[in-house]
Formats: C-alpha cells, sequence, structure tokens
C-alpha cells in the first residue's frame, strides 16, 4: 500500500530540519519550498482510519504531533530568517490558502491539518509572527500579515491579531496597508463580527480623499469578501453600490463590478440588485471597458445557475441594446449574445408569442452574421444558438399545436422555425468560409 502523507510525516519533518540547520547557500529555501505540496498533499488526505495506523506502524495522534513540529519549524524559520526565507514561507501558505478555500467551495468543511483541532500549538505559532510583526520593517510586517491572513481560520479569534491588523489599515505605507486589507479579507469571511468592523473602517478608508489609488483599489478588492451572512452581504453591498455610484475612477469601477457581483453570488436575494447594477453600465455613456465587464459579471452569475432573469426584464433589453449597437466592438456584442441566450431559452414559455417574433429576428440577425465568421469558436457558438432555439421552439409549437397558442402565434413560430432551418442549410452547405480565415484561426488558437 503506497504510503499516505502522515506516513512520510516524519522522514519530512527531519529533512526539513536538517535542511534548515544548513549552512549550505539556498538549502533552506528549497526545503521550505519543497515542503509547501506536500502540506497541500497532507491536507487533502488528513484524516486516518484506524487500520492505516497499524499498517504504517503510527501511534494515535502522532501525525497530529508532526504536524505541529512541522509548523512550529516553519514559524521558528519565518521569525530568525532572513527576508527572502520569510517570503518562501508566505508563498507556500497562499498556495495552501488557495487549495483550502477550493476544498471548501467542494463541500468541505475540515481545513486539514491546519485545523485548531489538530493543532496543539497554534496559539505558539501566533505569538512567533506576531514577535516578527512587532519587531519587523515595514516590509516584515506585512509578511507578517499576509501570514496571519492565511491563518484566519486559526487567528480569527485572537483580540491581539486582530487589533495589529485594523490598526495597519490606517497606516502610512502602501504595502502594510495593502497586506491589511488582504488579511482583513481573510478574516471577514470567516468571523461576521469582525467583519462588520472591517466594513465600517473600510467604508471611510475609500471615501477618504487622502486614500492613494493603490489602495482604493486593494479596498474594492476585499469587498468581495464581504459575505459571511446574508445581513452582512447585504449592508457591505448597499455601501459598494453607493461607492461605485459615486465614483469616476474607471478602474476602481472595474474592481468593485467583481466585488458586488461576488458579494451577491453568495445570496440569491441580493441578485436581483446586482442584476439591475449591472444593466445600469450596458450603457454606451459608461465606456467600452465598463460595458464589458459588466456583461463578464453578468455571465458569471448567470453561470451559476442561481437567478431566473425574466425575458422582458431590463437586463434583456440593454443586452439587445448591445448586441444591436453596429459600432460596438464583436467581442463585446458576441458576449451580449451569450448572455442574451444564457437568459431566453428558459424564458421563452413566459414570453407572449407576439414578442417572440420581435426577439428572435433580432437574434438571427446576429447569428446569421456569427455564421459567417472567420472565427471557428464563433461559428460553433452560434450553430449552438440555432439548435437551443430551435429545441425549445419546438416545444412551443407542440403546445400551440395543442390548443395553447393561437393560430397566428402557430405561424409565427413556424416562420422563425424556418428561418434556423435555412441557416442550418447554410452551416451544412458552407462549414468554412474560407482557408485563409481557417488558418487565421488556427494562429488564435494557438
Amino acid at each position: 500500500m503506497e504510503k499516505t502523507p502522515s506516513a512520510c510525516a516524519m522522514q519530512w519533518s527531519i529533512d526539513l530540519e536538517k535542511s534548515l540547520r544548513s549552512n549550505k547557500p539556498g538549502k533552506s529555501t528549497e526545503a521550505i519550498l519543497r515542503i509547501g505540496p506536500r502540506l497541500e498533499w497532507w491536507n487533502r488526505v488528513s484524516n486516518l482510519h484506524a487500520a492505516e495506523y497499524k499498517i504504517f506502524g503510527l501511534i494515535p495522534g502522532e501525525d497530529k504531533l508532526l504536524a505541529n513540529a512541522i509548523l512550529l519549524r516553519l514559524t521558528d524559520a519565518f521569525k530568525s530568517g532572513d527576508k527572502h526565507m520569510k517570503i518562501c514561507i508566505v508563498k507556500i501558505f497562499l498556495s495552501e490558502l488557495k487549495q483550502r478555500r477550493q476544498l471548501r467551495s467542494e463541500g468541505r468543511k475540515d481545513e486539514g491539518i491546519l485545523s485548531k483541532d489538530k493543532l496543539d500549538s497554534y496559539s505558539e505559532l501566533l505569538t512567533r509572527i506576531k514577535i516578527v510583526f512587532d519587531s519587523g520593517d515595514v516590509e516584515e510586517r506585512a509578511l507578517s500579515l499576509g501570514l496571519f491572513g492565511c491563518w484566519a481560520h486559526i487567528a480569527k479569534d485572537s483580540a491581539d491579531v486582530r487589533y495589529l491588523i485594523l490598526s495597519s489599515l490606517v497606516s502610512i505605507n502602501i504595502l502594510e496597508a495593502k497586506a491589511s486589507l488582504f488579511a482583513a479579507g481573510c478574516f471577514s469571511e470567516l468571523a461576521d463580527d469582525f467583519a462588520y468592523v472591517f466594513l465600517e473602517m473600510l467604508g471611510g478608508l475609500l471615501t477618504s480623499s487622502g486614500t492613494s489609488k493603490a489602495i482604493r483599489l486593494a479596498g474594492g478588492r476585499a469587498f468581495a469578501k464581504m459575505w459571511c451572512s446574508i445581513l452582512l452581504a447585504d449592508r457591505a453591498h448597499k455601501t459598494g453600490v453607493k461607492l461605485i455610484l459615486e465614483s469616476s475612477e474607471e478602474e476602481f469601477s472595474l474592481v468593485m463590478l467583481v466585488s458586488l457581483s461576488k458579494i451577491a453570488s453568495k445570496w440569491t436575494p441580493l441578485l436581483p440588485r446586482q442584476m439591475d447594477l449591472l444593466s445600469s453600465f450596458m450603457t454606451k455613456d459608461r465606456g467600452l471597458s465598463l460595458q464589458a465587464m459588466a456583461l463578464k459579471c453578468l455571465r458569471f452569475i448567470l453561470a451559476k445557475g442561481m437567478y431566473h432573469v425574466p425575458g422582458n426584464s431590463n437586463v434583456t433589453l440593454k443586452l439587445f441594446g448591445v448586441i444591436n449597437q453596429s459600432d460596438f466592438p464583436p467581442a463585446l456584442r458576441f458576449d451580449a449574445l451569450r448572455a442574451l441566450c444564457k437568459i431566453l431559452p428558459s424564458n421563452l414559455d413566459t414570453i407572449p408569442c407576439t414578442e417572440i417574433l420581435t426577439i428572435f429576428s433580432k437574434i438571427l440577425q446576429i447569428v446569421e452574421f456569427k455564421i459567417q465568421s472567420p472565427i471557428i469558436s464563433e461559428r460553433l457558438f452560434a450553430i449552438h444558438v440555432l439548435a437551443s432555439i430551435f429545441d425549445k421552439l419546438l416545444g412551443i409549437l407542440k403546445d400551440a399545436a395543442g390548443g395553447i397558442g393561437s393560430t397566428v402565434s402557430s405561424h409565427m413560430l413556424t416562420f422563425i422555425i424556418d428561418r434556423i432551418s435555412q441557416l442550418i442549410k447554410l452551416v451544412v452547405v458552407n462549414p468554412h468560409p474560407d482557408k485563409g480565415a481557417e488558418q487565421e484561426d488556427q494562429k488564435i488558437i494557438m
């Protein structure tokens, strides 16, 4: 049977200790970078069965002792090592944090080897990092804050750590302030009471005329973490909407659109408000970058399948507006079509048949254009759109023929289906516009 991480941990701990004591240049940092993927592997399979203890000759609880030993060695190295070593340690735990979030999104509740119930020494770990923060220079304080953020799940209840993070938000040094925003965002994901305090401070920070652009952008990204509870998410979303509507900075608005979409995607009741916000940015006066970002955020929400957009909603009308703007970049109009085709198939049953003809005549115009596109992905998507619409309309036509719809409605739908059939024939007859365009596709794919 292949060894598990717990069975390997003894050797890992010994190797790490030897390398950290080595005088050979680069040996210690190599060992630190090597232990990172090993810890991530251990996180994925951190729980041992009784049989595994017997097979590998482990004493129950030995794996916890080894995990504590490895992490204490790393914090000792962070405390006594040079800045390069500190940076390497922060990097491995940033990667571990990313993995842990991914596991959490997949339904994993256990925090792996870095959970409080497996770390008897977690308070000692925090104390050693705090020593670096208290005695270090600006860069070392920023690295300490980054590590506290990575360890938010074991540090979120520490009053001392909370205080130093919140007090660092107003640091005059950009590096330290940005690191505190990162750490505060990590804490806000897990601690509702901390998040409320942070939100109040963040609102004041972002409206202050003395706040630099770099901090405003970092603060905008931190907004995305304010979703621990529905009440917090609601307040954060309202605050964020106010900030974005009052801002004249395009870059800040781009960041806030993403953050507010992430908050809304966590709680269905917030989605109608977010949809209204996104649709308000799908107008020509907002500029192409903001329109493109609003469309990207809309597709992000639709992809999660959490919200049913009415077929005759303001969002739908704005999407048609983008599609019909011939002076807009093709990529922007294509993104609008993608979003629209995500909305409409599930809404056709609710749209009056008298409106279907108008709606799909517009869609068919751009689909017909895209079928002639030299870009393979656009042609394939156009065919996909035709297939989706064709399938849905056949169902509606069947209902109409059964007495649900009127004869006029049936004629309208038949007319649309005939047009779609003609376009499908066009695809079959001429699947490749020209060889030159096909070669261009290959360059794009490469």
